[in-house]
């Protein structure tokens, strides 16, 4: 009788392992269809051990609340487009809807960046600013991160650091975002 027991525990050990491994395999696979959608692009670089993810501005995407072409420009690709979240774009984008060429992305909590794009990363020369309008990081920009030659202030517009950048780090090996405090 005892063995009977035994043997029913594990087994329902075993079902329940199994259940939470199905859940776990199905969350797994909704959120690979997710990053592989066309509004969703997927990109392999780890930053501070967290992976780096941009969508594109694609009509209709889950993402976008409202999109629409610059009124009295010329220019096809100049957009403007109003995120669910309340952020917004205001910019040119390539034949992907990708920000690409310069724009002015304002974040919702009130910081903005200010520069060049490329395949929806900054890249280029931009700068990044406090939500008070005040310079946070200036300089050269690679794959969204600071890279290349920048300066950085902390919250109260104090020149904290100046030089070379690579990877979102100073060669104090200190990530850009983590001087706002210094």
């Amino acid at each position: 009788m005892n063995n009977r027991i035994q043997n029913g525990f594990q087994e329902r050990k075993t079902l329940q392992a199994k259940e939470e491994n199905k859940q776990q395999n199905s969350s797994e696979q909704e959120y690979l269809n997710k990053i592989s959608s066309p509004q969703y692009r997927h990109v392999m670089k780890q930053v501070q051990g967290k992976k780096k993810y941009y969508y594109s501005l694609q009509p209709g995407s889950s993402f976008i609340s409202k999109m629409q072409k610059v009124s009295g420009n010329s220019n096809k690709n100049q957009v403007t487009v109003t995120m669910k979240t309340g952020s917004t774009y205001t910019g040119e984008v390539n034949e992907r809807n990708e920000r690409h060429g310069y724009g002015v992305y304002q974040v919702i909590y009130g910081g903005y960046y200010e520069g060049m794009w490329k395949n929806g990363f900054k890249e280029g020369k931009g700068t990044f600013y406090y939500k008070k309008g005040l310079i946070h990081y200036e300089g050269d920009w690679q794959c969204g991160e600071p890279h290349g030659q920048g300066r950085v202030f902390n919250q109260h517009n104090q020149l904290v650091y100046e030089g070379a950048w690579k990877n979102g780090k100073s060669t104090a090996n200190i990530y850009w975002l983590d001087y706002k405090n210094k």
